[in-house]
């Protein structure tokens, strides 16, 4: 039985994705399972990576598109591992990540997250602390947290209703079930991922569709309690400026009202106003797609 399982959902990324495997091979630490979970993928994705389960640790499993959230969970359901590991497969981890943590894994007891630091290209990004959430230091970005298998299954796992914040909304339920139940989260700063952030004009209209999406069904999941509640409000805003970027002006208006009658401050007034004028809408929340 591995001690980690590391799971790369992965869809249309066949160019990329070797270099996401290899880095899991390079591991200083070989006690792992790779999971893949290729989500529907219409590329040359299955003809790269079947080489690669010669390894084996290696496992490979293809399935009907439903999204990163439920690839992950579809890998998780498969994972032997006491660990839990995601990848993205447009990233790469170094080779001392799996030791990092195991060490740190080693030297604590009842450890049921852990963070490291990140570089995204130049940027470094370290762990830290959000206190709506959570005293804990925690990175959310997949490749740069490790959960126990106990904690992700018992938080709930990944909702698979969202394409965009599913790794920060799993992370805040993680958090909460570490505090309600006394696992410790530990972290430290060394970036041990590499974030590989690629973008194009479609892409950054479909993130913001995603974004808008996944924001208006939080602020209906956390309306009335739970560990994202204080956040409420905020999501509605979102979820109406997102949908005004991507040309979605109905239902950004429905939203941008609902704001007002849920809570009719300065803030939302003046957003609503804005709305409501084209020119000032385009200068507030245009996006040149």
């Amino acid at each position: 039985m591995p001690k980690y399982s590391v799971i790369i959902p992965t869809y249309n990324d066949a160019k990329r994705i070797p270099r996401a495997i290899n880095s899991v091979i390079k591991q200083k630490l070989g006690d792992w399972e790779l999971i893949i979970i290729d989500d529907g993928s219409t590329d040359k994705t299955s003809q790269i990576v079947i080489p690669y389960v010669n390894d084996l640790r290696i496992n490979y499993f293809k399935k009907p598109n439903a999204g990163v959230a439920a690839a992950r969970n579809t890998g998780y359901e498969l994972s032997k591992g006491k660990f839990i590991v995601f990848l993205d497969s447009d990233d790469e981890v170094k080779p001392d990540l799996l030791k990092d943590f195991d060490d740190l894994v080693k030297s604590k007891s009842n450890v049921g997250i852990l963070s490291c630091g990140l570089l995204m290209g130049n940027k470094k990004r370290v762990p830290r602390s959000n206190p709506a959430i959570s005293n804990f230091k925690y990175s959310n970005l997949s490749g740069s947290f490790c959960v126990k298998a106990e904690v992700f299954h018992n938080c709930g796992r990944y909702d698979e209703n969202l394409k965009q914040s599913e790794n920060w909304e799993m992370m805040a339920r993680a958090l909460e079930y570490c505090n309600n139940y006394n696992f410790q989260v530990v972290s430290f700063e060394k970036c041990n991922l590499l974030y590989h952030h690629q973008t194009t004009e479609t892409k950054t209209k479909m993130r913001d569709l995603f974004r808008a999406e996944a924001s208006y069904y939080l602020a209906q999941k956390y309306a009335k309690n739970g560990v994202l509640n204080y956040n409420s409000s905020e999501f509605l805003v979102s979820a109406a400026v997102n949908y005004t970027r991507v040309g979605e002006l109905e239902k950004a208006k429905e939203i941008f009202e609902e704001c007002v009658r849920k809570n009719p401050n300065l803030s939302n007034i003046l957003r609503l106003f804005i709305f409501r004028i084209p020119f000032l809408r385009a200068k507030k929340w245009g996006r040149n797609y």
